[in-house]
């Protein structure tokens, strides 16, 4: 048995931070879903082989950077499970960039025209359900999911119009910067480090 770590503890310790983390890069709640199942397979995979895993949360950092450049590239690099465990703990936002990037996501939100941030805002940050959003801005249950599917989209596109996206030498997701060219977002990042830098 692979000594690394308790892995049932290790996923309920870390799915929601890492959740919080994808959808801060990629603004789009199904797809940040889809990237920490894929890390905790991987997870799941290197502890069924035996890899040592020394710093758990880097590794799951790491290869979570490796999973959101596939997601931006379109493609699975599959890289080695030995690689990503030889990484040390990896430059990990602050508390306060991380809170800006999750500002950042908010914000981009209520760039959105009103019929459709509202309901992303509802469903993908206050993690309401999708029949009481209906209910809330009085619409059919299917006009809530169409209207939510086409902000996602939406969200994502705006993510790649106001954010510059850093890559390292391998590909992998490094950080995203606001372009200048993104008033609305520089004004807010602004704002955010008045109150927090």
């Amino acid at each position: 048995m692979n000594p690394c770590c308790n892995i049932q503890k290790s996923v309920q310790e870390f799915y929601d931070s890492l959740f919080s983390f994808a959808l801060s890069k990629v603004g789009n709640k199904e797809a940040a879903e889809d990237i920490v199942q894929e890390v905790m397979y991987r997870f799941s995979k290197a502890y069924q082989d035996n890899v040592n895993i020394e710093h758990i949360r880097g590794w799951l950092y790491q290869t979570s950077k490796y999973v959101i450049a596939d997601y931006f590239r379109g493609t699975d690099t599959n890289i080695p499970f030995e690689e990503l465990a030889a990484y040390d703990e990896p430059d990990i936002e602050n508390p306060i960039e991380a809170d800006w990037q999750n500002e950042c996501i908010r914000n981009l939100i209520k760039m959105l025209p009103e019929d459709y941030s509202v309901p992303l805002y509802l469903s993908d940050i206050e993690n309401m359900p999708q029949k009481d959003i209906a209910d809330k801005l009085g619409i059919k249950l299917s006009a809530a999911k169409m209207r939510i599917q086409r902000a996602r989209k939406m969200l994502h596109g705006s993510f790649m119009d106001c954010c510059n996206i850093i890559l390292d030498k391998n590909g992998a997701f490094v950080k995203c910067d606001v372009k200048d060219s993104c008033t609305p977002l520089l004004l807010a990042e602004k704002e955010f480090c008045k109150q927090n830098c």
